[in-house]
């Protein structure tokens, strides 16, 4: 399957998020908490599927799966994706050894918030509803991903630079890569980074800030539905609890990022197949 071409999806899955996540918002104010949790969750992993579709990572007949939520090391593939995309007109070789070494350069530069994130899974479900700690770690975390994310993206991009603007090794590289020279090929790659450089960061802090989050509710799920024990189940999110009373904030993080990946989506390409 063409994975590529298959994201008719994306927009109805990032609309339905946003709907969930006002529903949430609606539960949480009328204090059905467990509700609004688990409509909050719902709404986290709409959006990372609709990244995850758009960027190839999965298809459409996919996204009714449960998909096990990808780390940091998908970002290096979302920013394979916009290189590559065929209306772009440039080689992939092109971008393929620099895009190697991408790929752990940047999960060196933001590895620690994959560190953060499975430590967060690796707490007891319960015990994070009151763990201030770790909620106050989520807060700060989601509030410095966007420019930890832009410093680093633009690291990557202004790599690519380095290699056009010297045209001896460009001309080396064109040359081990097999790539045939084009009439104004550095200006034409220049131009294109810089306009997609905008589209990248967005989607790359939109999708990591979704992560964190999904790390703290993804587990909340099953106990937001059912007792998991005669203590434990949906009757202890209480308005005393530290998730639940900082759930607006949480929620309102989820909600900005979805709504800066719908933004991001060219709308009007999205419902041909």
């Amino acid at each position: 399957m063409n994975r590529g071409s298959d994201v008719w999806c994306v927009l109805p899955l990032l609309e339905t998020a946003l709907t969930d996540v006002n529903a949430a918002k609606t539960l949480y104010d009328n204090e059905y908490y467990p509700q609004a949790m688990f409509l909050l969750q719902q709404a986290i992993e709409k959006g990372l599927k609709a990244v995850y579709v758009q960027n190839g990572i999965i298809a459409c007949n996919e996204i009714k799966n449960k998909v096990s939520h990808f780390p940091l090391k998908a970002l290096p593939k979302i920013l394979e994706k916009h290189l590559t995309q065929p209306s772009i007109k440039l080689p992939n070789k092109l971008f393929e050894s620099v895009l190697q070494a991408d790929t752990k350069f940047f999960l060196d530069t933001i590895g620690k918030l994959e560190e953060t994130l499975k430590r967060w899974k690796e707490k007891p479900i319960h015990m994070l509803l009151n763990d201030e700690k770790v909620l106050n770690d989520v807060l700060k975390t989601c509030s410095e991903i966007p420019q930890k994310v832009k410093q680093t993206v633009e690291q990557i991009l202004e790599r690519f630079n380095k290699v056009l603007v010297n045209k001896e090794i460009f001309d080396v590289f064109l040359k081990i890569m097999k790539i045939k020279p084009e009439e104004n090929l550095i200006q034409k790659i220049e131009k294109i980074l810089n306009l997609i450089k905008p589209t990248i960061i967005t989607v790359f802090q939109c999708t990591a800030i979704l992560l964190a989050l999904d790390a703290i509710f993804e587990q909340q799920v099953e106990i937001t539905r059912y007792p998991k024990t005669e203590k434990i189940g949906p009757k202890i999110y209480t308005k005393n609890k530290l998730l639940v009373k900082k759930f607006p904030k949480l929620c309102n993080m989820a909600k900005s990022a979805l709504e800066k990946l719908y933004k991001n989506i060219p709308h009007n390409k999205m419902w041909k197949t």
